[in-house]
C-alpha cells in the first residue's frame, strides 16, 4: 500500500510543520460518518428523551459516542492494515456468497434509513416554507411544494454523482459546512433556553427517571432507539471505506484515531445540545405523543424563542437530515457493489449506479408512505436496521482477530476487547428489537 507520508524527506527526519498541517487536513473521514449518524432518527429521539425525561438521561449520549468513538477508531485502523476493502477481505477468506450477504444487508438497512430521511426532510421543509410564503402548512403540503422540493434534492444530487469525476473531496467539504449549520442551529436555541448547568452534570450521571421526580416510566424503547442510531455500526464500517479514499497508509493510525475522537465527538455534542434544549424548555409541558415530528419541537419552542425557533430548528434538522441523506445512499451503494465484486470505491460507474438507486428507493417510499406518519417511520426504520447490526459487527470481530495482523498491523488488544463489547450490544439490540417485534 501506499505511504501517504512519503515526502522524499531523509529517512527519519518529520518536518513537524508540514506534519501538523497534514494532520489538519486530515480531518473529515469521522466527519462524514458523524453526519450519517446525526439524522433525523437521531434528531427526533434525542429531542423526545429531553421532552421526556429531562436531563435524567444526558448521560445515554455521552456514553453512546463515548463508545461509536473506539468502533470507528477500529473500522479506521481496519481501513489502513488491509490492502482491500473489508468486503473484498470477507469475499477472499470466507467466500463471495458471504460478502454478497454483507452488501445486500447493509443496503437493506440503508434502504429503510433513506425512507426515514426523506420523509425528515418533507417535514423540515414544511415549517420553512410556512415561514417565508405565510401560508398554513395545509397549504404548503397541499399545493405539493414539499414534495417539489424533495424530488429536485433528490434530481440535484443524482446529477452531482454522475457530473463530478471525483467524489470525496466535494462531500467531505460539503458535510463540514452541514455540520458546522447544525451546530449553529442548536447552540443558538440552547443559548436561548438557558439551561441549568447544574442540572446537566446531575444528568451526566448514570442512573434511572424516577416518577416521583417528575419523569414517566422509562420508555425503553426510545433509550434504545437513540443508542442504535449513535452506535451505528454501518458507520463505523464505513470509515474502514473513507480512510482509504482520503490515501491514508499504515503510517497514518494515529491521525486515524485523532479524526475518529473529534469528528464523532461532534455527533456527540450535537445530540446532547438537542436533548438538553428539548429537557429545558419543554420537560413537564408536554408529552411526546404531542410531537408527531423533530420539527415539531420547533413549532413548539416558538412560544418561548418566537419564529426563529421554528427557522433555527429546522435549518438544523434539514442540515441533519440532508447530510444522513447523502451519505447514508453512499454508504448503500458503496458496499453493495462491493459486496458483488465490482470494487469499493466511490468514483466507480458501479457505485454510483446503486447510489442512485438507494436515493431513488427512498425517495419513492417515503411519497409513498412517509406522508401519513413520518415518526412511526423514522422510528421504525431505526429499531428496523438493528436487526441488521449484528452482521457487520461479526465480520468486524472476525478481521480484527486474523493471527497475521502482527507488527506494525497489530490491533490492540483493547480495540478487540472494546469490539467485543460492541457485538454484544448489539446483539442485545436486535434481540431486544425482534422480540418487541414479534409481541
Amino acid at each position: 500500500m501506499t505511504n501517504s507520508n512519503d515526502s522524499g524527506s531523509a529517512p527519519g527526519f518529520v518536518d513537524q510543520s508540514q506534519d501538523k498541517r497534514g494532520l489538519f487536513k486530515s480531518f473529515g473521514p469521522a466527519i462524514i460518518v458523524a453526519s450519517v449518524v446525526l439524522g433525523p432518527g437521531s434528531i427526533y429521539l434525542a429531542s423526545a428523551i429531553g421532552v421526556e425525561f429531562g436531563y435524567s438521561l444526558l448521560w445515554v449520549p455521552l456514553l453512546s459516542t463515548g463508545l461509536m468513538i473506539c468502533l470507528v477508531m477500529i473500522a479506521a485502523r481496519l481501513g489502513v492494515i488491509y490492502e482491500r476493502t473489508l468486503c473484498e477481505e470477507v469475499a477472499h477468506r470466507l467466500g463471495r456468497p458471504v460478502a454478497i450477504f454483507v452488501g445486500v444487508t447493509v443496503f437493506l438497512i440503508i434502504a429503510s434509513f433513506q425512507t426515514s430521511n426523506n420523509a425528515a426532510i418533507l417535514f423540515a421543509i414544511d415549517p420553512l416554507l410556512e415561514q417565508f410564503t405565510g401560508r398554513s402548512s395545509e397549504e404548503v403540503r397541499g399545493q405539493g411544494m414539499s414534495i417539489s422540493i424533495l424530488v429536485a434534492l433528490n434530481g440535484f444530487i443524482i446529477f452531482v454523482l454522475f457530473g463530478l469525476r471525483r467524489l470525496y473531496t466535494p462531500v467531505e467539504k460539503f458535510l463540514m459546512a452541514l455540520v458546522m449549520i447544525m451546530m449553529i442551529g442548536f447552540v443558538v436555541n440552547l443559548a436561548f433556553a438557558g439551561p441549568s448547568f447544574l442540572s446537566i452534570t446531575k444528568g451526566l450521571i448514570p442512573s434511572i427517571p424516577q416518577p416521583e421526580e417528575g419523569a414517566r416510566d422509562l420508555n425503553w424503547t426510545l433509550v434504545i432507539g437513540f443508542f442504535a442510531t449513535t452506535v451505528s455500526i454501518a458507520g463505523a464500517f464505513y470509515q474502514s471505506y473513507l480512510v482509504k479514499e482520503k490515501g491514508w497508509g499504515i503510517n497514518d493510525v494515529k491521525r486515524g484515531m485523532t479524526d475518529s475522537l473529534l469528528g464523532i465527538a461532534i455527533l456527540g455534542i450535537i445530540s446532547a445540545i438537542i436533548m438538553i434544549t428539548g429537557a429545558e424548555v419543554l420537560f413537564g409541558t408536554i408529552t411526546i405523543d404531542e410531537i408527531g415530528t423533530a420539527a415539531d419541537v420547533g413549532r413548539q419552542l416558538e412560544p418561548f424563542f418566537g419564529p426563529a425557533a421554528v427557522i433555527l430548528f429546522s435549518l438544523g434538522l434539514f442540515a441533519g437530515a440532508f447530510s444522513s441523506f447523502l451519505v447514508n445512499a453512499m454508504i448503500g451503494g458503496t458496499l453493495l457493489a462491493d459486496g458483488l465484486g465490482y470494487g469499493g470505491r466511490l468514483d466507480q460507474t458501479s457505485t454510483r449506479i446503486f447510489t442512485a438507486f438507494a436515493l431513488l428507493l427512498g425517495m419513492g417510499l417515503a411519497l409513498a408512505f412517509g406522508g401519513t406518519a413520518p415518526a412511526v417511520i423514522i422510528t421504525f426504520a431505526q429499531a428496523l436496521t438493528v436487526l441488521g447490526l449484528p452482521v457487520l459487527a461479526l465480520v468486524m470481530l472476525y478481521l480484527v482477530t486474523r493471527p497475521e495482523l502482527s507488527g506494525i498491523r497489530t490491533v490492540p488488544m483493547w480495540m478487540k476487547i472494546v469490539l467485543g463489547i460492541g457485538c454484544i450490544v448489539v446483539i442485545l439490540l436486535a434481540l431486544r428489537t425482534a422480540w418487541n417485534l414479534l409481541t
